[in-house]
């Protein structure tokens, strides 16, 4: 089969397509509520189940560029319509986020959110698992 295509927009949603629509002109499509600004970042787990997403708050910052609203959107796939899990992303720490993605191999899905700013950090946790075992890291990698 052709799979799906997973797409985030810049109203918010995140809209989850079948992959082979040309060839059997059957639409399919979900529309997710992620964020109140434009989705950023989208990541799908290893084992299919689990939608991550970043994104920007209605707010907009410099040159029309929306804040970072800091969290961290996870929806069980299996379940759509479901609200998702929230996770502050670094604690409420002013942050960033703008990519994400799952590690392979990980006996279960493990999710890596790293900031756009410059010296930024880096987040490593199981979505939908225990919080407080999130591993807070502070890249300070420089530009140059």
């Amino acid at each position: 089969g052709a799979g799906v295509v997973v797409a985030g927009c810049a109203d918010g949603t995140v809209r989850i397509m079948d992959g082979g629509l040309r060839a059997s002109k059957k639409r399919y499509e979900q529309k997710l509520s992620a964020h109140a600004g434009p989705v950023r970042a989208v990541a799908v787990s290893p084992d299919g189940t689990k939608l991550c997403t970043v994104g920007g708050s209605s707010k907009a910052g410099g040159a029309g560029r929306a804040y970072a609203d800091n969290n961290i959107m996870t929806f069980d796939i299996r379940m759509v319509g479901r609200p998702p899990v929230v996770t502050q992303f670094m604690a409420g720490r002013p942050a960033d986020p703008a990519f994400l993605g799952f590690l392979e191999g990980e006996m279960t899905p493990t999710l890596v959110v790293a900031s756009s700013k410059p010296g930024g950090s880096v987040q490593i946790f199981e979505p939908l698992g225990d919080p407080s075992y999130a591993q807070y890291m502070q890249a300070g990698l420089g530009h140059g």
